[in-house]
């Protein structure tokens, strides 16, 4: 149809027309290709929250398991300075000396790395992370 127009435009030699009809043409490739830009970064801004959102719980869960670690590392710390104390002086609370020693034979793993970071990196999707800040906090974290 558009095509019959511009020739019919061009036999009767109306550049007008022709001008206006192919101006018409580009201004709405234009404005779909731009809608669909538009419409990209904004899926891109949604995948990006739901992905600091999968850190940020991710990192509130290992925070929460640290903070037992570190109550179970207090524990220890506890029971090592009994048994120095214990042997410095020569009295050693029997009592307690079994459980001070099974404290501090027990092995307290490190933090995991994040599996969130590990996937995205998998998947070539660490674009998601828009912040280079965050992104290189986390190679650093991982590594």
């Amino acid at each position: 149809m558009l095509l019959r127009r511009v020739t019919k435009h061009v036999r009767e030699q109306n550049w007008f027309a022709v001008f206006l009809d192919l101006l018409v043409v580009v201004l709405g490739v234009f404005i779909g290709l731009q809608g669909q830009d538009w419409n990209d970064d904004r899926l891109r801004r949604l995948e990006s929250k739901s992905t600091l959102a999968r850190i940020e719980s991710e990192f509130k869960l290992m925070h929460k398991t640290a903070e037992r670690r570190r109550g179970v590392m207090e524990q220890n710390l506890l029971a090592g300075s009994r048994i120095v104390e214990g042997l410095q002086s020569g009295t050693l609370a029997s009592d307690t000396l079994d459980d001070d020693l099974t404290s501090l034979v027990t092995i307290i793993p490190l933090p995991p790395p994040s599996v969130v970071f590990a996937e995205l990196q998998a998947s070539g999707r660490l674009d998601r992370v828009l912040n280079r800040a965050l992104t290189d906090a986390l190679y650093e974290y991982n590594a």
